[in-house]
């Protein structure tokens, strides 16, 4: 079972803890990079499943400039002043 993979161009294959997906960059339509906290407190974020299209990965710098965002890990807790998260919105949501 995968729980953590990269994607563009990888196959994007979750086994039971996710759906099983192969999408590429051509299928994308928007891309959202979410906003990490800005009001000094600590702050953690624990995904519980996979958005069921789309794709949500994290990176460990802004807009994920020069990194290639892998998914998130489902159960992990994240701090969400270390990762940058991004939703990659495609054409079948």
């Amino acid at each position: 079972m995968y729980v953590y993979f990269n994607w563009f161009g990888a196959t994007a294959a979750l086994g039971s803890d996710g759906p099983t997906l192969d999408y590429t960059a051509a299928d994308v339509v928007a891309v959202d990079f979410i906003d990490q906290p800005d009001d000094g407190e600590a702050w953690t974020v624990t995904f519980t499943e996979y958005p069921p299209k789309g794709w949500l990965g994290q990176c460990t710098v802004a807009d994920c400039a020069g990194q290639t965002p892998a998914g998130v890990i489902t159960g992990y807790e994240y701090d969400a002043y270390y990762y940058y998260f991004v939703f990659y919105a495609t054409y079948d949501a």
